[in-house]
């Protein structure tokens, strides 16, 4: 156990969930089926906050249950791997960002399952970036900055080709 003065009831850190999680992985293997029962109640708040962490980043592509389902997934599939290979719960540094990046990898076959297709809706305004581009052309063309006015005269002309 990494703090021996808790309480006799407590098995694992109740306040971080790595390390929580290795407590978990140092209890005797009858203990660790109903701690880890316990870990998935006592950090379920948690865990619904790095489901809308997901929720934010895949936000054009997946319905909110299925991301959900996705970190509850990835959840217990590291939790999982680390109670049956625990050495592996010292190489992990955030389980937050453990979880995160399993659900990004993870999210394109969720996709594939569920026949979903993603694609970026075609923006309306163009990016800067593209008129920047284009304003250095004319300033090396012209040998002088371009004012505002002759930029996006080119930039009509180019697209009306």
């Amino acid at each position: 156990m990494t703090n021996h003065n808790r309480p006799h009831n407590q098995t694992f850190d109740h306040f971080d969930p790595l390390t929580g999680l290795r407590d978990l992985t140092e209890l005797d293997k009858e203990l660790q089926p109903e701690a880890t029962d316990a870990w998935f109640e006592v950090f379920s708040p948690w865990i619904n906050s790095v489901a809308r962490k997901a929720r934010l980043e895949h936000s054009n592509c997946l319905q909110d249950d299925t991301i959900d389902h996705a970190v509850r997934k990835m959840v217990i599939r590291i939790v999982t791997d680390c109670q049956n290979h625990p050495a592996k719960v010292q190489y992990v540094g955030s389980l937050e960002l453990a979880v995160l990046e399993e659900v990004r990898n993870e999210v394109p076959d969720v996709q594939r399952k569920h026949g979903m297709t993603v694609s970026k809706p075609k923006s309306v305004v163009t990016r800067g970036s593209a008129l920047d581009n284009l304003g250095h052309d004319l300033a090396s063309a012209k040998g002088r900055a371009p004012t505002r006015a002759e930029v996006v005269t080119e930039w009509y002309r180019r697209r009306d080709k």
